[in-house]
């Protein structure tokens, strides 16, 4: 955390014992000690909270490629529709007409002959 030699460590122990004496140096460095880890339990958070808001953005995009995917399903599947609609429509049309001349071929056989 700290780019220090056991010397500089020294000197601010040194400091310390002299600006807060040697009955209140062990308060201060418990207080030192309590908001470092308040800190660090803050850093952490943050870090975690960043962490989830990236991964909401990564599922956000996710389902929007989804989404677009399912549309273009969608979309075929109403275009095959269609076109199943259209060729159901031709063959009723077709067997119509086959019918159609079914009944005549039938009355031709069917008519008495003037024999």
């Amino acid at each position: 955390m700290f780019d220090g030699s056991f010397g500089e460590l020294g000197l601010i122990l040194v400091v310390a014992l002299v600006v807060f004496g040697p009955e209140q140096l062990p308060q201060v460095i418990r207080s030192i000690v309590k908001y470092i880890s308040v800190a660090r339990t803050m850093t952490n958070n943050i870090k975690r909270e960043i962490s989830h808001e990236l991964q909401l953005s990564n599922l956000k995009e996710s389902i929007e490629v989804e989404q677009k995917q399912v549309k273009k399903v969608s979309e075929t599947i109403k275009a095959t529709q269609h076109h199943f609609d259209t060729t159901k429509e031709d063959i009723g049309r077709s067997l119509g007409e086959v019918r159609s001349e079914l009944e005549s071929i039938k009355s031709i056989f069917e008519a008495p002959s003037n024999k």
